[in-house]
């Protein structure tokens, strides 16, 4: 079943605006002009290995990405950043934007000890 979702996810341009950008992400992302973060069906389908992340989790994104981030740090990948929230739990946030000038949340984790030391490096 995984693997079907997968394919029919892959070749899916199914996405939802789960937040506006809000000012520490354009200017994290050096552009002011993006408008909306965007969740795409493929991600949720490939990230299916994040086992403690639910359809409930996904449904607080747009909650979560309302508050200030308790940290934005650049990713060492070209145009992505990872932002860190908390919301009753520590949320690591990957954020990817697009040649198309478009925010996508590339990965969603949830947890403490880890997230906590990530944040402090």
């Amino acid at each position: 079943m995984y693997k079907t979702d997968l394919e029919t996810a892959k070749n899916s341009k199914k996405k939802i605006i789960i937040a506006k950008a809000n000012k520490e992400i354009k200017d994290a992302l050096n552009d002011d002009t993006i408008e909306n973060i965007y969740l795409s069906e493929w991600t949720i389908a490939s990230h299916k290995h994040h086992d403690n992340i639910t359809a409930f989790d996904y449904f607080l994104l747009h909650d979560i990405l309302k508050r200030k981030a308790i940290t934005i740090k650049h990713s060492q990948k070209e145009n992505h950043i990872i932002g860190y929230y908390y919301r009753g739990i520590y949320y690591k946030i990957v954020f990817k934007k697009t040649s198309n000038k478009e925010i996508f949340i590339q990965s969603v984790v949830k947890g403490k000890t880890r997230i906590e030391k990530d944040i402090k490096r």
